[in-house]
């Protein structure tokens, strides 16, 4: 789960790099991390078996979903 969440981290703030660069756009950390949570949710959500959290409860209360999941393994 972790190496998921790290490549959501970096996969997000390569793509705001691009954005930066390439289009002009401004660093915008709120939405990076959001993109983050989204990323990483539904990277987990498809690939990883028995992840049951709703996108709420990513959102909401990501860190509480990673400590309940690991002690779930």
């Amino acid at each position: 789960m972790e190496g998921i969440t790290w490549f959501a981290v970096i996969w997000s703030l390569w793509l705001q790099r691009n954005s930066l660069l390439f289009r002009g756009g401004s660093m915008d950390m709120e939405q990076v991390w959001e993109m983050v949570k989204v990323r990483s949710w539904a990277w987990l959500h498809s690939k990883t078996k028995n992840f049951h959290y709703s996108m709420f409860d990513w959102w909401e209360q990501w860190m509480l979903c990673i400590k309940d999941y690991k002690g779930f393994l």
